[in-house]
């Protein structure tokens, strides 16, 4: 058979809506992940940690948020929510003040029941 044929029934083949696995792994030259791992700045940690990083003004428009952070605003929001009450707004600045509360886990390695080999 000639090497051009059989590149066309190469491209005759169907296709999953899958992005070219066809069910038995992916087609040669194929990738589940074309584009590979995000660059740095792309991922949402980083986009989040950059916002946050902004000046409030920036975000709010509010001129007296001119020397904050949206970092900081978001505390001092969350602070006065705290005082007026708010009780999952105190766990939360005591769990990013204090930490989160040690777990203590008992690890107990002596097997309750014995296995005899019969062999």
């Amino acid at each position: 058979m000639d090497v051009s044929k059989e590149k066309d029934n190469v491209d005759k083949q169907p296709k999953s809506n899958l992005g070219g696995c066809t069910g038995a792994g992916w087609l040669p030259g194929e990738s589940g992940n074309p584009k590979g791992r995000p660059k740095k700045g792309n991922a949402w940690a980083d986009v989040i940690a950059e916002v946050m990083d902004q000046v409030a003004e920036d975000i709010t428009g509010k001129p007296k948020d001119r020397q904050r952070t949206v970092r900081q605003a978001v505390v001092h929001r969350i602070a006065s929510l705290a005082i007026g009450g708010d009780v999952r707004a105190s766990q939360w600045l005591a769990d990013r003040e204090i930490g989160y509360p040690r777990q203590s886990v008992e690890i107990n390695n002596q097997p309750k029941d014995t296995v005899k080999v019969i062999g």
